[in-house]
């Protein structure tokens, strides 16, 4: 059984999961081979090495969001807007423990919501902006999406982020242009994949099941 959810452009033809059937553990072992092999294949691209890789994701991550972010006592949550921007602000207080992590939990709940309706991110999330996607041009802003919930969600293990995360790594997964990436991108993609596989593993093993 291979795992399909890769093997379109997942932005030119959005899925909606909606109506996914499960097949048990033969879709649990498709989905793990599907993301050791793009684990396998983003690193080959990059030439990493994939234990500095976790070792260094920390400081990884705070490298993609260091610029253009605000602080989140003064960001407006009434009038948020380029995407981007909210995703620097985010990730750099979940990376920095800020204090503000009700509000962070509200702009990635809005966020999340609206994910959810389209399968993709908007360009802005003003409600003057005139509506408009992020496309594969930009796939970096996806990962810094997927980062996002990989960190909310080690925080709260609450399982409706880790969906979205599926979902978004899912999105990624399926673009040619991911192997365009700066090796920085690549290799915190690595980093996510490895700890969304960590995530999954953790769940199979609480609720038993073989594979």
């Amino acid at each position: 059984m291979n795992y399909k959810f890769t093997k379109k452009n997942l932005l030119d033809s959005p899925e909606s999961y909606m109506y996914s059937e499960f097949k048990g553990t033969n879709f649990l072992n498709s989905y793990i081979l599907n993301r050791q092999s793009k684990i396998n294949e983003i690193s080959n691209i990059n030439i990493n090495n994939l234990k500095k890789i976790k070792e260094h994701s920390e400081a990884n991550l705070i490298r993609i969001c260091q610029d253009n972010y605000v602080k989140l006592s003064e960001f407006d949550i009434c009038e948020m807007g380029e995407i981007d921007q909210i995703l620097n602000t985010i990730l750099h207080g979940l990376l920095k423990k800020s204090s503000s992590k009700k509000k962070i939990i509200l702009i990635i709940n809005i966020i999340c919501q609206k994910f959810e309706i389209s399968k993709k991110l908007k360009n802005n999330y003003s409600d003057k902006a005139k509506i408009s996607y992020v496309s594969d041009k930009k796939l970096y802003i996806y990962i810094k999406f997927s980062a996002v919930l990989c960190l909310v969600y080690n925080d709260t293990q609450n399982i409706r982020y880790l969906n979205t995360y599926l979902k978004v790594n899912d999105l990624i997964l399926s673009s040619a242009k991911l192997k365009n990436l700066s090796k920085l991108f690549l290799k915190n993609m690595t980093f996510l994949l490895i700890k969304e596989l960590e995530f999954i593993k953790i769940l199979i093993n609480d609720h038993r099941v073989n594979l």
